[in-house]
């Protein structure tokens, strides 16, 4: 992720945080996630971020995994923490995408159903444009 196109950018441990980001005249944020969200993998280290970026007005977030391997964990406590990500930008009347989900990853959220709560989009050009 280019730093310099981040009004506000935040690295915590598996999870990095792009506030602001342009993109045809519109500002996005991008949460890129590393590894898993999962049996203690990055659970920690998206609270802290989730409590970094609590206060900010997010309208349009990306949650990207492209950086992440095919076998990118993720348990009912993840689960958890992304339904919680996605009510806290809906209650400010944001809409929340994935982009680049694949693998095990893909086939949980199509599982639970949360990709019909969720939009899911190939790549991350497909997920800024969706906005």
């Amino acid at each position: 992720m280019k730093k310099a196109r981040c009004s506000n950018y935040i690295e915590q441990g598996n999870v990095e945080y792009c506030g602001g980001y342009q993109y045809k005249g519109k500002e996005i944020s991008i949460l890129n996630l590393y590894n898993g969200l999962g049996n203690g993998e990055g659970v920690l280290d998206f609270d802290e971020m989730f409590e970094q970026i609590r206060g900010t007005r997010i309208k349009k977030l990306i949650i990207n995994v492209e950086t992440t391997s095919k076998d990118f964990k993720i348990d009912s406590i993840g689960l958890g923490k992304i339904i919680g990500l996605l009510t806290s930008v809906n209650n400010q009347g944001g809409g929340v995408v994935f982009s680049n989900i694949h693998g095990r990853f893909a086939k949980i959220l199509k599982t639970t159903k949360l990709n019909t709560i969720i939009p899911m989009y190939d790549s991350m050009k497909e997920a800024l444009d969706s906005f």
